[in-house]
């Protein structure tokens, strides 16, 4: 699972893709208007942002079963994983989602409330690594000087005061540390299903689509076996032969043939007779290239 190291975002598109918007193919459409383009980039970033989630879950599932398994937590993984791979998503997620949807009431509505989650998954995971430090650097210290001190025939009033702060500091982050990993395990379970129910919102976006299906084990870890096919029939009401259909469309938009193909074939598995499939298998054969004659 690769951690993303740089705070800053950016969303630049392949080198094939961005020649296509330079200069129209002599045989192809027009490059993409500037509406369809900001279209497609937001497509790209949606798509990013619901997978860079997936991957946050995975990755502190994995940390909290390692500090299970052997405690105390550590400062490192934790710190790694706020800095590198909870930061980059909450700045994206702020800058896709942040008052996207219209509040009615007192219920925040869709992407909104999926960005609140997300920034209260951050501020909650800083808390566990604030206090992961504290117990992890100034509690070895503060034992040490606390040792010294005892041995000392006169202490100072000024450090006695010093170390019963000190005292305080470790066991509230010893205790807290544990209710804020509680909290944010709530968290992250409260996420997870909004995006499960806020995804059929998005079955218009083939890029979404298309990254759910390319991520099935990334799906299936956060959603359980058979993760991506409860996934799909949420987002597609039911029918997943529409959703691998869409996903096959947009390939064959993107010019991927045999990813299309493949997402083809699978749609019709789910339903023969689909037409919408039946006609893209047609058009997807014939863009292939002829075989090659003997001469």
């Amino acid at each position: 699972m690769s951690s993303e190291g740089k705070h800053t975002l950016r969303f630049l598109l392949s080198d094939a893709e961005a020649a296509r918007t330079r200069m129209p193919s002599p045989e192809g459409p027009l490059p993409p208007s500037r509406g369809e383009f900001s279209r497609r980039v937001r497509n790209e970033k949606t798509a990013s942002v619901f997978r860079r989630f997936l991957v946050a879950r995975v990755a502190f599932d994995a940390i909290i079963e390692m500090f299970r398994s052997s405690e105390p937590m550590r400062f490192e993984p934790i710190n790694i994983f706020v800095e590198r791979t909870l930061f980059g998503l909450k700045e994206e997620c702020h800058a896709l989602f942040r008052n996207e949807g219209k509040p009615a009431g007192d219920v925040l509505y869709a992407e909104d409330l999926f960005d609140v989650l997300i920034g209260s998954i951050f501020h909650e995971t800083m808390k566990i690594k604030e206090n992961c430090y504290i117990l992890e650097h100034y509690g070895p210290t503060y034992r040490s000087m606390a040792a010294i001190a005892d041995r000392r025939i006169r202490v100072p009033v000024y450090e006695r005061l010093f170390f019963r702060a000190c005292k305080r500091i470790i066991e509230r982050a010893s205790t807290a540390v544990y209710d804020d990993i509680r909290a944010a395990e709530q968290l992250f379970d409260d996420t997870t299903e909004h995006l499960l129910n806020i995804l059929p919102r998005f079955a218009n976006n083939g890029l979404v689509t298309r990254m759910l299906v390319e991520n099935q084990q990334l799906v299936e870890m956060v959603y359980g076996e058979d993760g991506l096919q409860k996934v799909l029939l949420k987002m597609y009401e039911g029918r997943l032969s529409r959703a691998f259909l869409h996903a096959a469309s947009s390939y064959f938009a993107a010019g991927r043939i045999a990813e299309a193909r493949d997402c083809c074939e699978r749609s019709l598995k789910e339903e023969p007779d689909n037409t919408g499939a039946l006609r893209l298998t047609a058009r997807i054969q014939a863009r292939q290239p002829a075989p090659a004659t003997n001469r």
